[in-house]
This record gives C-alpha cells, sequence and structure tokens, in this order.
C-alpha cells in the first residue's frame, strides 16, 4: 500500500518495522486495552500462546481496541493520520520540526519483574 503525500511524496507501507509509521491509540482505547490485559493475565487459561493470540487478535483498527495507523512524511514532516474509513488526514508541523518523531531508536529491552 502507498499514500501519497500533499507534498507529492509517496508514502510506502510494504513492510514491518517502517520508521516513520506508528500507531496512534485514544486514551479511552488505551485503558480498555490495559483491562483486557489485566483479564488475560487473571484468567484461568494456562495456554500462554493461545492468551497472546486472544490479545493481538482484539488490537487494530476494526477490533474491540481501536488503533489507528500513523505515517509521517520524510519529505515536509506531515503527519497523516488514518481515519476508521482507511482515509489519511494531514497535519503540517508549524515549521522546520523533526521529521523523525515516530522513530524511537535506543534501548529496547523487556524488563521484567
Amino acid at each position: 500500500m502507498w499514500i501519497r503525500c500533499k507534498c507529492g511524496n509517496i508514502i510506502h507501507d510494504n513492510t514491518d518495522s517502517i520508521p516513520y509509521k506508528g500507531h496512534i491509540i485514544s486514551d479511552k482505547e488505551y485503558f480498555k486495552m490495559l483491562e483486557l490485559a489485566d483479564e488475560l493475565i487473571e484468567s484461568p487459561i494456562k495456554n500462554r500462546e493461545a492468551l497472546v493470540m486472544t490479545f493481538r487478535n482484539n488490537i487494530g483498527a476494526k477490533s474491540y481496541i481501536r488503533i489507528k495507523s500513523i505515517f509521517q512524511c520524510t519529505c515536509c514532516g506531515r503527519l497523516l493520520l488514518e481515519d476508521e474509513n482507511n482515509q489519511y488526514f494531514s497535519f503540517t508541523p508549524d515549521g522546520n520540526e523533526k521529521k523523525d518523531l515516530l522513530d524511537f531508536s535506543g534501548s529496547e529491552t523487556i524488563h521484567y519483574m
């Protein structure tokens, strides 16, 4: 899939771990996600793989917990936010802001208790 930014740049979405792609979640959906995680942790199901798949299957654009895709144009820095109909709305930066706001580089270590 590709999206054309208003500046003319083509934004590609054809692989995983794209540095200019992210996901945005509302506060309401975020707390639904935490509640789902709590329910799965406290469930009597012992099969961890089934619990993980239940969690993953309930998160997405048209799932129980709704998450939208967001892209940042690498040319102009616009943010393109997806709506529920797979249309994108752009938001223009005020000036010469960073063009890599969605790329977190650094420690990716899981912390266990």
